[in-house]
């Protein structure tokens, strides 16, 4: 039998719903966390292959947004493990056992012998886990704070640095957009940040950016001592624990005698 010159080979198939179109193929195992969003300009959509979606044909006048699933093997974020560690309820109790948290919601579930129970920050007055993605003790306590005034209710936050100032931690899921791998608009990824804030000796918790200057507007009584440390340390104030140093640094110089 003659074969058809004029057969193409087919692609992999795409599903167009409601301006979106999902690869129905196997997902790409970049190095990338949950979901990623290519946002691609109406002018660059043509019926054409796309290389970046193992050539699916693309068929759209608008933007549409590309949604891939990324495979499991993908880096995991401390919020999704099971930690060892120990809480401290509201009631007085103590119970330790298995701990994951959620930063999001600020539900804590723990877990003992397949018994697995739920608490919120009004039910915990702290809680400490052993980190198995960084090997280390973080402990969380819940403190009644709103972000814009007026009434206050229970939040955690990860006490990073104790003293005269206190800094303490939030971890929040956030869009951020960078350019496309393949010239195809923006990709907007889901990414872990870390936020900041004091705690003075008063006990009012304050919103912190963390930055260099605020650091040292914030510790501008011993600013050049300050300023020294973190050179002489070759400290960058955009990680966490160089951050955290610093204040242990600053809230050192009170504690000698």
């Amino acid at each position: 039998m003659t074969k058809n010159p004029m057969k193409k080979k087919s692609h992999k198939s795409v599903a167009v719903t409601s301006k979106k179109i999902t690869l129905t193929g196997r997902a790409p195992s970049w190095p990338l966390n949950d979901l990623v969003f290519f946002e691609v300009p109406d002018r660059d959509l043509r019926t054409r292959p796309f290389k970046g979606a193992k050539r699916a044909k693309v068929m759209a006048s608008i933007t549409f947004v590309f949604l891939f699933f990324l495979s499991a093997s993908g880096q995991q974020w401390p919020f999704e493990y099971w930690h060892d560690g120990k809480l401290v309820l509201e009631a007085g109790d103590t119970l330790k056992g298995k701990i994951k948290y959620d930063p999001q919601t600020d539900i804590i579930q723990f877990e003992k012998k397949g018994a697995l129970q739920s608490f919120t920050s009004r039910k915990i007055v702290f809680y400490e886990i052993f980190d198995v993605t960084s090997s280390r003790y973080r402990q969380f306590y819940s403190i009644p704070y709103s972000p814009i005034g007026g009434y206050k209710t229970p939040v955690f936050f990860e006490l990073l640095a104790e003293g005269k100032i206190t800094l303490l931690g939030q971890e929040k899921l956030e869009n951020r957009t960078t350019n496309s791998y393949y010239g195809y608009g923006n990709i907007t990824r889901i990414v872990l940040v870390h936020k900041y804030f004091t705690l003075n000796e008063k006990g009012v918790v304050e919103t912190f950016t963390g930055t260099k200057k605020d650091v040292l507007y914030l510790m501008e009584n011993r600013e050049d001592e300050v300023k020294r440390f973190i050179k002489v340390n070759k400290l960058n104030l955009e990680r966490q624990n160089d951050l955290a140093r610093v204040f242990v640094y600053y809230n050192s110089l009170f504690n000698k005698k």
